[in-house]
This record gives C-alpha cells, sequence and structure tokens, in this order.
C-alpha cells in the first residue's frame, strides 16, 4: 500500500515508508474502527442495565434459575 504512494504524499508524511508503515496504517484503520463499534454499541439499553445491575450488587445468573 505505502509503496504505491508518490513521494510526500499525505500518507507518506503520516505513516512514513519504510518497514512497518502499512502495519502503522492498519493499526490506525482499526482503531477507529475499535472506536465506531464502542460508540454503535454504547446505544444498546440492555449493555446500560448490566452496568445497573453490577453496580447495585444484584447477581447476574446468565439466564439460568438453578439457585
Amino acid at each position: 500500500m505505502m509503496a504505491a504512494q508518490k513521494k510526500g504524499s499525505f500518507l507518506i508524511r503520516l505513516f512514513g515508508d519504510g518497514k512497518g508503515s502499512g502495519a502503522a496504517a492498519l493499526f490506525f484503520v482499526i482503531a477507529f474502527v475499535g472506536i465506531g463499534v464502542c460508540l454503535w454499541f454504547r446505544r444498546d439499553p440492555h449493555i446500560w442495565e448490566l452496568e445497573k445491575e453490577s453496580i447495585s450488587g444484584e447477581r447476574i445468573t446468565g439466564g439460568r434459575d438453578d439457585d
């Protein structure tokens, strides 16, 4: 990916053109995908219910009624 870029291009200035520059670009993309996934699931009300249960000290049984 980085070898195909022209000297002085935005990607070269951001990540460089040596060994590992492609990996740096990949980690950059993965970071923003991870941020997006976290923001997407933050809207799920079921996750917030789990948070309330863990703060209040209620036991989470995983849907089983064996106690």
